[in-house]
């Protein structure tokens, strides 16, 4: 922030910002209400690709909007970030390994308790 109080992006505005959460809001629900509404075929349940145009709705209208107002070298400066490492490398294997060790432990725990092994395609 600036001492203005301005943000440090220019061109940003609140309306802008309103309408990028407004349109995230509608794709992501539309997508999902097309993905319910078609329950029992393959576009439906949570790996189906209705579902999954949901879940990735907000980088589809993030990259939208930005090639909309910024064109292509504004999409170009929005996906470098994305390969920008930031922190060590064993943050993002931890990151990576975080659930699935969570995961066994559980089912080991499980185990324990109850004598046998969950489940796993649960």
């Amino acid at each position: 922030m600036h001492e203005t109080g301005q943000a440090d992006t220019p061109g940003r505005t609140g309306l802008e910002l309103f309408f990028f959460f407004l349109l995230v809001f509608c794709a992501t629900w539309a997508a999902w209400f097309a993905a319910a509404s078609a329950a029992g075929n393959r576009l439906s349940g949570s790996g189906g690709p209705l579902f999954l145009a949901g879940v990735f709705a907000p980088a589809f209208v993030a990259l939208t909007m930005t090639a909309l107002s910024e064109g292509r070298g504004g999409v170009v400066r929005l996906l470098v970030g994305v390969g920008r490492w930031k922190v060590g490398v064993r943050y993002y294997l931890f990151a990576l390994a975080y659930l699935p060790v969570c995961k066994l432990l559980g089912a080991l725990v499980h185990r324990i308790a109850s004598g046998r092994w969950p489940a796993f395609d649960e």
